[in-house]
């Protein structure tokens, strides 16, 4: 999300999809030409008003089956813009279809200069775990591995959000929102949320 959020603030189009155990390749990615605005399409001029022409790049697929091929070429041709596609969750995609799609159209982005990149968010082992057609492709893709957050980070990200809010945490609060989270910032918000509105909710600002 805050890749997301950076990529906004430089003019990217961003497209966010949370996969699913059932997502295909065909829903997936209308979704995201859905969101993609015709007037970057090299082929359509920027100043036409034909309604018959559509508004977003899905105008420009049809109605069938999408293929990673398909796509792919309809992405080659934008211009003026840079595109990001965010897939998280996509280790819950069960599909094996799919991820291979996912895979082709990696290859087929990279072989075609396209000005469009995914970012595929998910937990897994490795790289192979996580997009399993892997040899094709590797020389299209960038791992970054996530660790969990250390103690210290939870600790600290716990005081960030204490001056922010002016909701203060006792030591053994702090000790237990540290253990519970085992290093994930999520869960350390979700935790430090809840807990802070529950002690507002009784009159207090203090965990």
């Amino acid at each position: 999300r805050m890749m997301s959020r950076a990529a906004t603030e430089a003019k990217y189009i961003v497209v966010y999809f949370s996969c699913g155990a059932t997502s295909d390749f065909t829903e997936t990615f209308r979704t995201v030409a859905a969101d993609i605005p015709l007037l970057y399409h090299s082929g359509i001029s920027p100043i036409s008003s034909n309604p018959e022409v559509g508004s977003s790049l899905l105008d420009l697929l049809g109605s069938g089956k999408l293929t990673p091929r398909l796509f792919g070429d309809a992405a080659a041709k934008l211009v003026g813009t840079r595109v990001l596609v965010v897939l998280d969750e996509f280790d819950r995609a069960e599909s094996a279809e799919f991820r291979r799609d996912v895979a082709e159209l990696i290859k087929t982005l990279s072989d075609v200069s396209a000005r469009l990149q995914l970012v595929i968010g998910g937990v897994a082992g490795d790289l192979v775990d996580l997009m399993e057609h892997i040899p094709s492709i590797r020389r299209s893709l960038a791992a970054v591995r996530v660790p969990a957050m250390a103690d210290s980070e939870v600790v600290a990200l716990i005081e960030n959000g204490s001056r922010m809010s002016g909701v203060k945490f006792d030591p053994a609060a702090v000790e237990l929102v540290v253990s519970a989270a085992r290093g994930s910032p999520y869960l350390t918000n979700l935790l430090c949320h809840f807990s802070g509105m529950l002690a507002l909710d009784a009159g207090r600002v203090r965990v």
